[in-house]
């Protein structure tokens, strides 16, 4: 794999100042364990994304973390010392849930995933040295030419910053297309199509600038002209209504911090107004939002004598959305989630008058916090 060209894209290690180098003291592990760990080392010598290190400053315990579908070790380094004294790169990262929504209402998908992508960067020269980590027995000491593999959403391993420079050389390889005809997060890419006819001609394109830029992709992992499919963990599909009108349904949760299992039931459910607010923001505020609900949470917050204290925080921060309260008469479990996925082409005609059957709100809200399952219902 030749890897990305330098000049669109190295991975950097600068040092804080005041830091020194830190040599980790070594780890035992278990005979089976070594064996693999030789086996992979000796892969990643022929692929050419190590070397073997000499005199190093930094030194790291390599992490084996077994991949059980297949039986093979995969090789993370405990990069935790040379990532507190690493600078963080505050490059934007995508927001996942507006990838996501860019992918809906396309009638064609092609899920596309990178192979190996961190592997595809290169590390400076004057920095290699810095990745250096250590193998147990007689296998020796190495240091990575290219990005390492890194689990930073499971454990503190992995080069700080690996994801920004990785995003920032995707965003400059597809910079013109994303948006338009693809959406990328990462190493994860999804090719899209509002229009059938449209979708070939897209892939080609998006494939002539991997090929331009020598991104490699992996073959087991793509899947090409579908209706639906999972990108980011979410299922990506075509919605519109008849009238060509977005309606969605949401569910949201959120575990309480010690602190807000001692709130109120009142304030729980504007707890939950403003949670939900903020989550959902980029829908709710070009339109009227109906909160249906046995308590006026709207009049309860803003008709208090002063706002201060958690409740004016939240006040505040929701007097940029137009909320209208709807009186719940009442409700039935999760009735009114069910029947809003089940219908979701169906308009509400007259909300005023709208009749949900028989429970307590406040109740359900303290009930739902600790297991919490809300479903919002936004209808433009």
């Amino acid at each position: 794999m030749p890897g990305l060209d330098r000049k669109l894209v190295e991975h950097k290690l600068p040092i804080k100042e005041g830091y020194l180098p830190v040599k980790q003291a070594r780890r035992r592990m278990s005979m089976g364990t070594e064996l693999k760990v030789k086996e992979e080392i000796e892969r990643l010598l022929k692929a050419g994304f190590i070397r073997l290190a000499i005199y190093a400053d930094w030194l790291a315990n390599i992490v084996p973390v077994l991949k059980r579908k297949i039986g093979a070790v995969r090789i993370c380094v405990d990069y935790r010392n040379l990532n507190e004294a690493s600078p963080k790169d505050e490059y934007p990262m995508p927001m996942a849930d507006m990838l996501v929504d860019g992918a809906a209402h396309n009638q064609m998908l092609s899920f596309v995933d990178g192979n190996v992508g961190h592997n595809q960067i290169m590390v400076v020269e004057e920095d290699i040295h810095k990745t250096a980590f250590m193998c147990p027995g007689h296998i020796g000491a190495f240091e990575y030419t290219v990005m390492p593999f890194g689990l930073n959403t499971v454990m503190p391993f992995g080069l700080r910053n690996a994801g920004a420079a990785y995003q920032r050389a995707m965003n400059s390889v597809f910079h013109d297309m994303i948006g338009h005809s693809l959406e990328v997060y990462i190493d994860d890419v999804v090719i899209k199509s509002p229009e059938e006819g449209d979708h070939v001609s897209n892939i080609k394109r998006a494939f002539l600038r991997m090929r331009q830029h020598k991104l490699k992709m992996n073959p087991k992992k793509c899947v090409f002209g579908v209706q639906a499919g999972n990108f980011l963990g979410f299922l990506v599909h075509q919605r519109d209504n008849k009238e060509g009108k977005e309606q969605a349904v949401y569910c949201l949760s959120k575990t309480l911090t010690e602190i807000e299992r001692k709130y109120s039931a009142i304030e729980r459910l504007c707890l939950t107004l403003y949670f939900t607010a903020v989550k959902l923001r980029h829908y709710m505020l070009p339109f009227t939002t109906y909160i249906i609900a046995k308590t006026d949470l709207i009049k309860y917050m803003l008709t208090r004598p002063m706002l201060r204290g958690r409740i004016g925080k939240w006040t505040l921060a929701l007097t940029e959305f137009a909320f209208r309260y709807v009186p719940q008469k009442a409700v039935k479990g999760q009735a009114v989630a069910y029947f809003l996925a089940d219908h979701l082409g169906e308009e509400i005609e007259n909300v005023d008058s709208l009749d949900i059957a028989n429970a307590d709100l406040l109740t359900r809200a303290h009930t739902c916090f600790n297991n919490p399952i809300y479903s919002v219902h936004l209808t433009p």
